[in-house]
């Protein structure tokens, strides 16, 4: 993941999202890349007349569009102003593994009165981006990544 460094204290603008795509792999897939946000970076962009923030339909539903990718909104991200608050990411780029899996009935006598049998499934699961390093261009001075995320 690159971080890219941020154009004012406790801000998100158009600087610091152009900042991002100029560091977005030029190879992403632009079907499954996307803006993710917390909501107080939403609100922000929305207090602001922005003609960058457009609602649209993408994938059969109707959802709003920043710099002409998709926005997803996640309060599990950080703050406005905080690092990370804002990620550009081409998920295609995104592995998951699954690490275990395990199954396990309970027997008849648990739900015996009303014949049931009680199920546990327990799985681990961990996932990280493709690439582990961003990648240099042909120029020699400027890297890329799938992932870009904004700096405090």
């Amino acid at each position: 993941m690159i971080s890219v460094p941020r154009s004012g204290s406790g801000a998100f603008t158009a600087t610091d999202a152009a900042g991002m795509l100029a560091r977005l792999a030029p190879d992403v897939d632009r079907e499954r890349t996307c803006w993710a946000m917390h909501p107080t970076v939403l609100l922000k962009l929305g207090a602001q007349a922005n003609p960058n923030l457009q609602l649209g339909t993408w994938r059969g539903r109707t959802m709003l569009f920043y710099l002409g990718l998709p926005v997803e909104v996640s309060a599990e991200l950080p703050a406005l102003g905080s690092a990370g608050d804002v990620l550009l990411a081409d998920w295609s780029q995104y592995v998951v593994g699954l690490r275990e899996i395990s199954v396990r009935f309970s027997g008849l006598g648990a739900g015996f009165p009303n014949a049931q049998t009680h199920i546990r499934l327990v799985m681990r699961v961990d996932g990280q981006p493709r690439e582990l390093a961003a990648r240099t261009l042909p120029d020699a001075t400027n890297t890329v990544a799938s992932f870009v995320t904004l700096a405090a």
